[in-house]
């Protein structure tokens, strides 16, 4: 689990970048993980310049924190396990909605966070001012990162290895 200490290191080293610091952490992440920068582009592009760069900046703040907190390197990651996640997340926002209009709070409880710091630092950006961000900005705001913690904390996790059987061969 990332700490609520690396977060705020992340977070400051992230907003301590130059705009050519920035240029330059950004492309490496694109080099690094193309299928989760393309996705975080793509999933974003239509968004106000505003909450694009924002995206951005907790992009970026997001990766630090993994590469600051995770004992290993985070594994490149597919397309598949970005769609995946983001499936998982969208069926997961859905049915909290359906829950809590039918008035069934008790049945909309989300699983159990991996991440919750990080994932307190997506909420309380995402909704700390109301103003800055349409409802639809917010949402989709929450469901990329959303993903992109989701992806990466499982790229991020050592390889399980089956176990050998332990069949040796004579030569």
């Amino acid at each position: 689990m990332i700490s609520e200490d690396v977060v705020r290191q992340a977070l400051e080293e992230a907003s301590d970048y130059s705009q050519a610091q920035a240029t330059s952490v950004v492309e490496s992440i694109a080099e690094a993980q193309p299928e989760l920068f393309s996705f975080v582009v793509e999933l974003t592009e239509d968004l106000s310049e505003e909450t694009v760069n924002v995206a951005l900046q907790m992009f970026v703040t997001i990766m630090r924190a993994y590469e600051l907190g995770s004992p290993e390197p985070v594994r490149r990651i597919d397309r598949r396990a970005m769609t995946r996640a983001y499936n998982r997340n969208e069926e997961m926002l859905e049915a909290l909605t359906d829950a809590a209009k039918a008035g069934m709070s008790e049945r909309a409880d989300p699983p159990p966070l991996r991440q919750p710091h990080l994932m307190r630092f997506l909420v309380e950006t995402v909704m700390e001012d109301e103003e800055q961000f349409t409802a639809e900005e917010s949402g989709m705001l929450f469901l990329v990162l959303k993903t992109v913690i989701d992806a990466v904390d499982t790229a991020a996790k050592p390889l399980r290895r089956k176990p050998r059987l332990g069949l040796v061969t004579k030569e």
